[in-house]
């Protein structure tokens, strides 16, 4: 196995392998049984996320049936609007971005059903993912695929496959795959944990916990809220940060920013090793928004480069590289650049 970051090669042993790798699994079925049958139809759906004016009220929409006999949804969501979504087979993973087409398809059916219609313009931002949908023999198109999940053992090499399911089932996934894991090892009458396993930050965590922040951290009520509900009650261990270094207090940027202790919660607890990795994978601010995601990049870039000793040229260059990704992200969209 090689790793990325150092590109080093080491052997990996073990009794057991899993595949579980969404819409990949085909690719490491095939490279441990060159002959394996294709099991998967990919899927690519698009979200885009507007401001919260655009909803009058906490209310959400739902859009039955459109045109080709989709649905689609405008829901409030981490004080933006988070509309959605398409099914469109894909048979490349070249490209999956957000597109000017799908941005218009989705704003043509919302505007029918408000009073102020909404442009493309507006957009803050955007993502795109790829379902991997268990093939059927009777569904002609994506969209009429069931999101179920099958764990298939491989008579040839052995490997376990985690196949289909979606987000809302993963710990019924879970279950299976590991189920069938102990099963091939040998560790009869075992079973897999998740039912009864703790979400990490749920131990001491209550619905008031934010206050606890808001009085032993001196927090003011949004900050304390919204740490709290991200990260339950690991919240205390960013704010440990703080303690240590209080410049880590501050946000990333101007407005409702995550903390910079964020940032160095990401790189030091979540493996973090790009400014990416912290604003989209582990922060969302690149979700919630193309914008607030340039901003912060620099300060992100500064925590990275202080944490992992990059080079002054190293965090100017991965500094020029995600602003070129979020402009290349919003032309693609059809939304004006108006970033640095």
């Amino acid at each position: 196995m090689e790793e990325k970051v150092t590109r080093r090669s080491f052997p990996v042993h073990a009794r057991c392998f899993v595949n579980a790798t969404g819409p990949y699994a085909d690719k490491i079925r095939t490279l441990a049984t060159p002959a394996s049958r294709p099991r998967l139809r990919l899927s690519k759906g698009v979200h885009i996320v507007l401001p919260a004016e655009v909803l009058s009220g906490r209310e959400a929409l739902l859009i039955p049936k459109t045109d080709d006999g989709r649905v689609l949804f405008a829901i409030p969501w981490r004080g933006s609007v988070l509309v959605g979504t398409t099914d469109e087979e894909i048979n490349s993973f070249d490209d999956v971005h957000l597109r000017a087409n799908e941005v218009e398809y989705l704003l043509r059916h919302l505007n029918r059903y408000l009073a102020t219609p909404v442009s493309a313009g507006q957009i803050v931002g955007g993502m795109s993912g790829i379902r991997p949908l268990l093939t059927s023999g009777k569904a002609k198109n994506t969209k009429k695929l069931a999101r179920s999940h099958e764990v298939e053992i491989d008579s040839h090499s052995g490997l376990i496959s985690i196949m289909g399911g979606k987000w809302t089932t993963y710990r019924a996934m879970a279950q299976d795959a590991i189920d069938a894991v102990q099963k091939k090892i040998g560790m009869q009458g075992s079973q897999c944990r998740t039912l009864n396993h703790k979400l990490v930050g749920s131990d001491g965590y209550s619905a008031d916990y934010w206050q606890s922040l808001e009085k032993s951290c001196g927090l003011p009520e949004p900050a304390a809220r919204q740490l709290a509900e991200k990260y339950g009650a690991r919240a205390s261990d960013v704010m440990e940060l703080v303690k240590q270094d209080p410049q880590l207090a501050l946000p990333m940027s101007a407005g409702p920013a995550p903390l910079r202790a964020e940032a160095l919660f990401a790189i030091r607890d979540e493996m973090a090793i790009s400014i990416e990795d912290v604003l989209a994978r582990r922060l969302g601010v690149q979700t919630h928004g193309w914008k607030a995601a340039t901003e912060a990049a620099p300060v992100v870039a500064d925590i990275l480069a202080h944490e992992l000793g990059w080079t002054e040229t190293v965090k100017k260059e991965a500094l020029a590289r995600y602003r070129i990704k979020i402009r290349g992200l919003m032309q693609k969209a059809g939304v004006a650049t108006e970033i640095a």
